[in-house]
């Protein structure tokens, strides 16, 4: 009867260590966003289109005119200034101006190429454009 509760503990001790040592699934990292540049972008942007990607540059510059009374359409003074300082249409989402205003530091900035297609301008001179903009989402 000893050797039988002697071989129970060293069983258990024995599972224990083979559970330790046995293969554990690795899980593997999410393929990161694709780098592009504003180049890449305009020259395909519908290969593009609605996808998660990163840009390195400088941020956003936004002109100050004004726009015309009744202005139809996207505001389109806001662009976004890539690491080559080409440029684009851009948006921001959520609260992160202060982060995304350009500065002479290259970040990555990640977002949505999206396309914006309908009539824009003033009154009496509208126009139906499509373009690509960049909807930024979150700056590292």
């Amino acid at each position: 009867m000893k050797s039988k509760r002697l071989f129970l503990p060293h069983t258990f001790c024995l599972l224990i260590l083979l559970a330790a040592c046995a293969p554990h699934e690795i899980s593997t990292p999410t393929p990161a966003e694709p780098l592009l540049t504003i180049t890449g972008i305009l020259q395909n942007y519908t290969a593009y289109k609605d996808q998660l990607v990163r840009v390195q540059g400088y941020g956003i510059m936004e002109m100050m005119m004004p726009l015309c009374p009744g202005y139809v359409g996207m505001d389109t003074r806001m662009a976004f200034v890539d690491a080559e300082e080409e440029n684009i249409t851009a948006r921001l989402t959520g609260d992160i101006w202060e982060e995304a205003v350009k500065k002479d530091t290259l970040r990555d900035f990640l977002g949505y190429v999206r396309i914006f297609s309908g009539e824009v301008g003033c009154p009496g001179s509208l126009q139906t454009e499509t373009f690509p903009y960049f909807e930024i989402i979150t700056v590292k």
